[in-house]
């Protein structure tokens, strides 16, 4: 008769909640020696990969408290449990702390800048990058960060843009089958809509020339960053479709025809930044699936097709 192998220890009962027992384990140790940072950091963490984010934050301020310099790590930590925990104003106080101790961690600011966005400031936003430049202006990395800082607020400002020319393109029709006052009062409508996007256009521009200046800096100190060029090219892109809404929601052929045009400028300058991400990163599928887009908008069906193939498609 063979040796039967036993399947685990019958010996020691089954843990329901590995979790739950961890965090009793720990919040006892820090009752036992309430000054060891270690449990109390380890409890931190604990309640973090429990979804206790209330908890994991109370025992992180303890350590920061404890500490007589807290790491950038521990700053991190807590700025990110009151950002899941939707505290924006705690979270910025954090990381406003913690890039005052450290002025140079990417990290830190990059999370105090997308705190500032949460809450609509954008300007703050914008300015902490910059500082962190000031400290090293030829950091291709923080030129980088900035320039998707104020192409997210730009983003924002598309989205709005796009249903805006959604609403214009119904309110276009519907107008049509109007007469007399009705007709009057849609078009009026209309024009206020649309001048209300063309502002909204005009700021986002403004953003994104900024956005791709930084890229083309960034670049300058790492001609080899295929990040930057494909970021570049996906602001190009999305200016692009952004253009074309516009197109389709025009209403005069030769204006919409212009319109057109610009947008296929910009996917022009999409396609030759994905083409130099591509020539530094060729087997990144990403990038070709990027290329096979632009490609296929442009008519250009043969290197639409090498790019799908490329791109696994």
């Amino acid at each position: 008769m063979g040796v039967a192998y036993a399947v685990g220890d019958t010996t020691v009962p089954q843990v329901n909640a590995p979790l739950e027992v961890a965090v009793s384990h720990f919040e006892n140790a820090v009752i036992i020696n309430p000054d060891s940072i270690i449990s109390i950091d380890v409890l931190a963490e604990v309640h973090r990969m429990s979804g206790d984010y209330a908890s994991a934050a109370v025992a992180m301020e303890k350590v920061i408290e404890k500490k007589s310099l807290p790491d950038a790590i521990d700053y991190d930590r807590l700025a990110s449990y009151y950002l899941q925990l939707g505290d924006y104003s705690k979270a910025e106080n954090v990381l406003i702390e913690g890039t005052e101790v450290y002025p140079d961690s990417v990290s830190l600011v990059q999370k105090l800048a997308d705190t500032y966005t949460n809450q609509n400031k954008n300007d703050e936003a914008i300015q902490v990058l910059r500082k962190l430049i000031d400290t090293d202006p030829s950091n291709p990395l923080y030129h980088l960060v900035l320039s998707t800082q104020i192409y997210n607020i730009a983003d924002e400002i598309n989205q709005e843009i796009s249903q805006n020319y959604d609403s214009l393109i119904t309110l276009n029709r519907d107008a049509r089958r109007l007469s007399g006052a009705r007709k009057t009062a849609a078009e009026n409508t209309i024009k206020s809509l649309f001048e209300e996007t063309q502002n909204l256009e005009n700021e986002a521009d403004v953003l994104i020339a900024q956005a791709i200046e930084e890229l083309k800096i960034s670049l300058q100190y790492d001609p080899q960053n295929q990040n930057a060029y494909y970021t570049l090219g996906v602001v190009n892109q999305n200016k692009a479709a952004s253009l074309f809404e516009k197109r389709n929601a025009t209403e005069d052929n030769n204006l919409a025809a212009e319109i057109n045009e610009q947008a296929n400028e910009y996917l022009r300058e999409a396609m030759t930044n994905y083409e130099k991400a591509v020539e530094i990163d060729s087997d990144n599928q990403n990038y070709w699936r990027s290329l096979f887009q632009v490609y296929t908008t442009l008519g250009m069906m043969d290197k639409a097709e090498a790019a799908m193939e490329k791109a696994g498609m």
